[in-house]
């Protein structure tokens, strides 16, 4: 029996554990730390609702020319965002 697990689930369970990861990390640090999985193009929506400072995202690295042909989330967020990103490769 083959059991059959959405891509997005999983990649939003691996995300949940890397932020509970960082949000235990923050506590110890005495740090505050809210974290929310997002799908789609809502993080900015989101961000400007819950009075966020910073939104921190990842980039895959593509080239200049890759990410220009096939568009970037990241650049686009960056792009369009009222609040404050930061890219992490």
């Amino acid at each position: 029996m083959i059991l059959k697990i959405g891509i997005r689930s999983l990649l939003s369970k691996e995300a949940k554990k890397m932020l509970d990861s960082a949000k235990e990390y923050c506590e110890k640090q005495e740090i505050q730390f809210t974290s929310e999985v997002l799908q789609g193009n809502s993080a900015s929506e989101f961000a400007e609702k819950q009075n966020v400072d910073l939104i921190v995202i990842g980039s895959r690295g593509h080239s200049d020319i890759k990410g220009a042909i096939l568009g970037s989330v990241a650049n686009s967020l960056v792009n369009k965002s009222k609040v404050s990103v930061l890219v992490v490769k």
